[in-house]
């Protein structure tokens, strides 16, 4: 049984009872619908403010894993390449878009994170390809050579790992580019 002030004399008087036996002063319990407000009002600022942040760090770390890496239109100029890296935390599905819009052919290598080393060390000319270097070691069904129209990957399987789409518009790839730049949309889904 507990105990409580009695709000109009002051002594103490249990809470079982409906009237205070000292004045006769209808008495109620600390239960008031102050507190329920209270409490109320707690729970609202806690799913206005907790749970928003508890949601947004499960959709992070969910969107690590799946969704738009890339969705970008651009435009090309002769020479040049435009870059997407796709960080795989496991091993996922992932789909690739490049749409040439306008302008001369382009190449489009989705490829891993050695194959992009090697490519950059070309390009800069810290080492000299033997052989074919026009030849891009690139992953089977996410790459597209003499681009002229639309390229839509199915969803292709690849592991856990770094990797890039490279969309150039320069004499490196199979394709001889023109003199013109070149416009193009992209788009990178992991899933």
């Amino acid at each position: 049984m507990a105990m409580f002030e009695c709000k109009s004399c002051g002594r103490r008087v249990s809470s079982k009872r409906k009237t205070c036996r000292y004045c006769g002063e209808k008495v109620g319990t600390s239960f008031s619908i102050l507190r329920v407000i209270a409490g109320v009002v707690v729970l609202l600022v806690f799913m206005g403010c907790v749970l928003p942040i508890l949601l947004r760090t499960i959709a992070t770390t969910a969107g690590r894993m799946e969704g738009k890496v890339a969705n970008a239109t651009t435009e090309i100029a002769p020479g040049e390449m435009r870059i997407v890296r796709v960080d795989m935390e496991q091993a996922g599905d992932v789909q690739v878009t490049v749409v040439k819009q306008a302008g001369v052919t382009v190449d489009a290598y989705f490829i891993d994170s050695e194959t992009y080393e090697t490519l950059d060390k070309i390009l800069n000319r810290e080492i000299i390809p033997i052989g074919d270097h026009h030849t891009v070691r690139s992953i089977s069904g996410l790459s597209k050579e003499g681009l002229t129209g639309r390229f839509e990957s199915g969803d292709v399987p690849v592991g856990a790992g770094t990797y890039y789409l490279v969309v150039e518009n320069s004499d490196y790839g199979k394709t001889n580019q023109g003199d013109g730049p070149a416009t193009v949309e992209i788009e990178v889904i992991k899933k």
